[in-house]
């Protein structure tokens, strides 16, 4: 939720220097439209949602699907999904059972994963409950590796991962565990390749296709849109459904399979399909063959989505939020070899931010990206317009431009700003002109 080319970024505090996982495949239909991607959720965990997969598939629309492979349905899913090869499958891991009445439980059995399961064998009912038991982290493992097993024998060709209900991202540790896994079997995570994140799931049910469609015609360009989607057929197996973790989606006409009926008639719908063939969306798909081709595309990616939280720190004039993304040894170096530490840099960010009124515009285009094992060094030409008082009180519109590079650190929690240097200032203009000492 990566998942780059010409990317927002607030790039103020690089500009105030100069002052002072695997990647995403894309298989396209069509050039020079927005990415996106479509992940319809939950498949296999019943026959009304595996037939309207099939509807979905039918259409002959490229998409993904996260299969719940520790359902009874599954192999169901399966064979559907061999049908139709222009559907990408990922591995929706379960550590939760989430309906009254229709449970299910681990791959391993409640005697292989105790930790995991209630008194009956089943998973339990809710992130909380299940962050409130005593589980063991082995055991998520070994069941989660389970699960992959168990889809890798299946006979389709699996590119990713994906967490169900968000419980095996829930804790740092959690999430060290799915990474683990997934990197054991070579697949990807759904959401680590900076793609923007739109669901459907809480949107009301007479509003969804209203939603997505006004969501598509706002879509970025600058990285994939990834749509969350849950479809089933309306048939009495899904009228029981009761969700025991959302009232609000088991009210009287809108209960789960109101919502999911909906979601599937929006997949289904004319302008949807009409956005498709006039290729004025582009839909891409997780794609295995090329999940290790081109690392350079995959770190683009990444460090977008840590532009992304740093122009937003900048838009709050949040100097704290901004620095989070400040490597513990950050450190700038002006052309005349000047050193400035990140308490430096800190001080200086809080009070740039102090005297900028608001923010009109902020880029940032990478030029070059070279990759030294878990380090990333960019070439980065940076543009922002400010509406900034000076220290006479003035207000005054100011344009600047920069180029440096940056080099960037892989940690276990994802990419930091190691180093900003070799800083070359480019066109500095007050109120549409340059300022008295470069006229």
């Amino acid at each position: 939720m990566t998942r780059a080319k010409l990317r927002r970024i607030c790039g103020a505090v690089l500009l105030l220097t100069a002052a002072a996982t695997p990647p995403l495949a894309l298989k396209a239909q069509s050039a020079g439209a927005p990415e996106v991607l479509l992940r319809l959720d939950d498949i296999g965990m019943n026959h009304s949602v595996n037939l309207a997969v099939a509807k979905v598939a039918a259409t002959g629309m490229p998409f993904s699907v996260s299969l719940l492979f520790v359902c009874p349905w599954y192999q169901e899913a399966v064979e559907i999904l061999k049908k139709n090869p222009q559907v990408t499958v990922g591995v929706h891991l379960a550590l939760n059972s989430e309906w009254r009445n229709y449970r299910w439980g681990p791959v391993l059995g409640k005697g292989g994963v105790p930790s995991l399961v209630d008194s009956v064998g089943y998973f339990l009912p809710s992130g909380e409950a299940f962050l409130a038991s005593k589980y063991d982290l082995g055991e998520v493992e070994r069941e989660l590796s389970a699960q992959v097993e168990r889809a890798l024998k299946s006979g389709l060709k699996i590119t990713y991962v994906d967490a169900h209900m968000d419980m095996a991202e829930a804790t740092p540790q959690l999430r060290e565990v799915e990474e683990r896994v997934a990197k054991k079997y070579g697949l990807g995570i759904s959401t680590y390749f900076s793609e923007s994140y739109f669901t459907l799931w809480g949107v009301p049910v007479a509003n969804k296709k209203a939603a997505l469609l006004a969501h598509l015609a706002n879509a970025r360009r600058d990285s994939v849109n990834l749509i969350e989607v849950h479809v089933a057929e309306r048939t009495p197996e899904m009228e029981v459904i009761f969700d025991m973790n959302a009232p609000a989606q088991n009210a009287p006409d809108a209960g789960v399979v109101a919502h999911r009926k909906a979601e599937l008639e929006t997949m289904l719908s004319p302008e949807l399909a009409e956005l498709v063939r006039s290729g004025k969306i582009r839909l891409v798909t997780y794609q295995r063959s090329a999940l290790t081709s081109d690392p350079v595309t995959g770190v683009r990616r990444e460090l977008a989505a840590r532009y992304e939280e740093n122009e937003a720190g900048f838009f709050a004039r949040d100097a704290d939020r901004v620095m989070r993304l400040r490597h513990p040894a950050f450190h700038t170096i002006t052309p005349d070899g000047k050193v400035s530490t990140r308490e430096q840099m800190y001080e200086r960010t809080r009070a740039f931010i102090g005297r900028i009124e608001k923010f009109d515009s902020l880029s940032e285009t990478i030029t070059a990206l070279r990759l030294a094992g878990d380090t990333a060094h960019a070439i980065v030409d940076q543009r922002t317009t400010r509406q900034q008082r000076f220290p006479d009180g003035a207000l005054h519109q100011v344009k600047t431009s920069v180029t440096q590079r940056e080099s960037w650190i892989k940690t276990p929690n994802g990419w930091f700003l190691w180093r900003v240097d070799q800083i070359k200032p480019g066109v500095t203009l007050v109120d549409g002109r340059p300022p008295p000492g470069q006229r």
